[in-house]
């Protein structure tokens, strides 16, 4: 019996690639969080207390060295999780393993979770953290192409 080669649609070939670009994206915003911890991203802790790390540094200390230290170690797991997706995207999804195409459905539900924790975090009257804004582009994005490259990694040939 004779193999026919499918031809892979654009989401089937880029798939992969997309995951790669989430992970490296992942390392540089943990790498960049791991070492200047809430200065990294000022927006965040404004959205988050209603205040600048100015203010909140000179009006409670304790409570700034906590949040930068939360932040240190949140960096560290981007870190770790960037690494992971990108040699997972490198090996085992480019080849068409179907567990990395079931076990990459967990970030799209990651990032929703990001959204929704950034969205009830904030403090009234403040704008939305960049969190907010990326992770419902990723969400959106991961999703559809998971989804739309679902005949490679569903087919019964992998």
């Amino acid at each position: 019996m004779a193999t026919q080669s499918k031809q892979e649609n654009f989401f089937e070939q880029s798939v992969w690639v997309l995951f790669l670009v989430l992970g490296v994206i992942e390392i540089l915003f943990g790498a960049g969080d791991m070492i200047a911890g809430v200065e990294n991203d000022p927006a965040i802790l404004l959205s988050a207390t209603g205040r600048t790390t100015a203010e909140l540094k000179a009006q409670d200390p304790l409570i700034y060295n906590t949040m930068d230290q939360q932040q240190k170690v949140i960096g560290h797991v981007l870190l770790m999780t960037g690494l992971l997706v990108s040699v997972i995207s490198l090996t085992a999804f480019r080849g068409g393993a179907r567990w990395a195409w079931f076990t990459f459905w967990l970030i799209p539900f990651d990032m929703v979770f990001i959204v929704v924790a950034s969205y009830i975090n904030r403090q009234p009257g403040e704008s939305l953290a960049p969190p907010f804004y990326s992770g419902l582009l990723f969400a959106v994005l991961t999703t559809l192409w998971l989804a739309l490259s679902h005949r490679k990694y569903l087919s019964g040939e992998g």
